[in-house]
């Protein structure tokens, strides 16, 4: 158990120094057959290899793991790591162009801070707790605001204006 956590770690840092090899070679020992009998660790890699995936153009394999991700965490009842997958998608159908899929994906992974949030009784918590998901709403923000550009000097731009700007709010 401990040593595909460690593995998972290592194939992280091996993506943030931009050696996706060494870091695919990593998350292969934990996904081999029979390698990982926890289906935990086997998500965390499937959700590390889904993130490489995207970083590499490898679109409709990450696709695929992160589904598969998603699919063990959410049997697992693991909201943070389910919305881990759900902004890997939301990443994933923003390099495709597919910004209103994005934005769905988006808002099913920010459901899931809401409803980690309203668990914390203690404010001060509730205030850290949210920190971690910033990137969300950071990659929300900015797909609304390619929409909001992309659209704004065609017909009809203040209606369009306007939904981005009721999106965001929402």
């Amino acid at each position: 158990f401990a040593i595909n956590r460690i593995r998972v770690q290592v194939a992280k840092d091996y993506r943030s120094l931009a050696k996706p090899d060494e870091a695919i070679k990593e998350l292969e020992t934990i996904l081999a057959k029979d390698a990982a009998s926890d289906e935990m660790q086997r998500a965390y890699a499937l959700l590390e290899r889904g993130d490489l995936g995207i970083s590499k153009g490898m679109l409709p394999a990450a696709e695929a793991d992160l589904r598969s991700a998603l699919a063990t965490f959410r049997k697992y009842e693991a909201p943070a790591d389910e919305f881990s997958a759900w902004e890997g998608l939301a990443r994933l159908e923003r390099k495709r162009g597919a910004s209103d899929r994005a934005l769905a994906a988006l808002d099913k992974a920010l459901a899931l801070i809401e409803e980690i949030r309203a668990q914390t009784a203690n404010p001060e918590l509730r205030a850290t707790v949210m920190q971690p998901f910033r990137p969300a709403f950071d990659l929300k923000i900015s797909i609304l605001a390619e929409h909001y550009f992309n659209v704004s000097h065609g017909e009809g731009a203040r209606h369009n204006q306007a939904l981005a700007m009721q999106a965001l709010m929402t």
